[in-house]
């Protein structure tokens, strides 16, 4: 009797040694928690070209303006040529026009340009002023229709802010950035989606935060790139600012805003 009572007790001993290794060994290991109290505010977003426009403005657009506001028809007395220049199968193209109206052929050539090509306006006008006699001016810009799908951080936003706190802003002392300062790091995700060309665009009070915030760029894993429906992939250009978001260098760029805090 006295045996069989010492095997039952030996038995429950060892259940409850494995059922307690199984919890200690199978149970998640918690993050340690970042104190933020005191964090700097931050934002990464990406820098859009000057001029910049998707697939469906592209074919919404029914003037110049609508491709490019930096474009002014109140500078144009009379329109002499609007020269509109596209890849398309492999081989340049060109539709005339003496109007900052797109008329369909011109349309039709920038809708069906060649994915990731750049279409190139030229616009030659006589200018609206006072002057007798006025020499053709020419005003001229080029743009690359946005891919359909932008660059984005694997794991996401909320997975991109927890890399970033944890490597960078979560380590910034107290009182670091103070009255307007704001450090900037410049970046791109290349076609395979690798962190390069990280710089500081801007800097803060302390080179030691820049230089941290540089490292935690230079370091940051792999995105997934920014891809055209066909497949084709793109580079993309990125800025990390940290600090006073009220700074006027925040105006350099063209932002599609993306995370912040």
């Amino acid at each position: 009797m006295k045996n069989m009572q010492h095997k039952s007790i030996l038995l429950v001993l060892a259940i409850l040694t494995i059922s307690l290794y199984g919890f200690l060994y199978n149970s998640p290991k918690e993050e340690a928690s970042i104190n933020l109290e005191n964090a700097p505010d931050y934002e990464i977003n990406r820098a859009l070209p000057y001029i910049s426009i998707n697939k469906k403005g592209l074919k919404e657009a029914k003037t110049l303006v609508n491709i490019n506001r930096h474009y002014k028809p109140s500078w144009v007395k009379e329109f002499v040529a609007v020269e509109i220049s596209a890849t398309q199968n492999g081989q340049v193209k060109q539709v005339i026009s003496k109007s900052d109206q797109l008329n369909s052929a011109q349309k039709k050539l920038m809708n069906t340009a060649d994915v990731g090509s750049e279409i190139t306006v030229t616009v030659k006008y006589i200018p609206d002023n006072t002057l007798k006699n006025n020499d053709v001016k020419k005003f001229n810009f080029g743009f690359t229709v946005q891919p359909e799908s932008d660059a984005k951080y694997i794991g996401g936003k909320k997975a991109l802010s927890r890399y970033l706190e944890k490597s960078a802003i979560a380590k910034v002392p107290n009182g670091t950035f103070k009255n307007y300062d704001l450090a900037m790091i410049k970046f791109d995700v290349n076609e395979k989606g690798k962190v390069i060309n990280a710089k500081l665009f801007n800097s803060c009070s302390s080179p030691k935060i820049d230089e941290l915030l540089l490292e935690t760029i230079r370091q940051m894993p792999d995105w997934k790139p920014a891809e055209y429906a066909n497949g084709q992939k793109v580079k993309q250009e990125f800025v990390l600012a940290v600090g006073n978001m009220a700074n006027c260098m925040m105006h350099t760029f063209n932002f599609e805003k993306r995370s912040h805090r």
